[in-house]
């Protein structure tokens, strides 16, 4: 019964809103796939979750930095930055990278591999099959030891991009 309230509000969740951000702490076991196929936009910081949410069929993991590389700044997320390195933290953090096929992802910035992506609506889900019912961003950062103190403006710039772009922005 107490899984069948979960399914409920989760659902009754995804319904009245727009986006939901997953941030780094929470349990694989407790989100599992309820916004694999979600009808609305996904922002994630969780490294743990990438392939549940269809961004890759390998390994994640964190390297430890203070700068992404910009090697998209057309999209929206990073529109405004230069391409090259730009740092989003005050001191050296866990940030997120990708490895093994990214499929239909669009890249946008590295860290080591891969670190700040998207999938675009429509676009084929990775790993899980079947395609995104809505916009995905998949954030450089949200390893448990990120300390979010340190994210500088522009870290915050990009964060704020990517939840508007999640939502239907750009």
């Amino acid at each position: 019964m107490a899984g069948m309230a979960g399914s409920v509000a989760a659902k009754a969740a995804v319904a009245s809103n727009e986006v939901a951000y997953i941030p780094a702490n929470i349990r694989e076991v407790d989100l599992g796939l309820k916004l694999s196929f979600a009808a609305i936009g996904v922002v994630n910081e969780a490294n743990q979750l990438h392939q549940e949410l269809g961004l890759q069929n390998g390994g994640s993991g964190v390297t430890d930095g203070s700068q992404i590389d910009i090697v998209d700044n057309t999209h929206y997320i990073t529109q405004g930055f230069a391409t090259g390195n730009l740092t989003i933290t005050s001191t050296t953090q866990t940030l997120n990278r990708s490895s093994g096929n990214l499929g239909e992802a669009i890249i946008l910035a590295n860290t080591s591999d891969p670190g700040l992506a998207v999938i675009e609506t429509g676009s084929a889900l990775n790993g899980i099959g079947g395609t995104a019912a809505a916009r995905r961003a998949f954030l450089p950062w949200g390893d448990l030891n990120f300390d979010f103190s340190k994210l500088n403006t522009d870290g915050q710039t990009i964060m704020q991009r990517a939840i508007e772009w999640a939502a239907g922005a750009g």
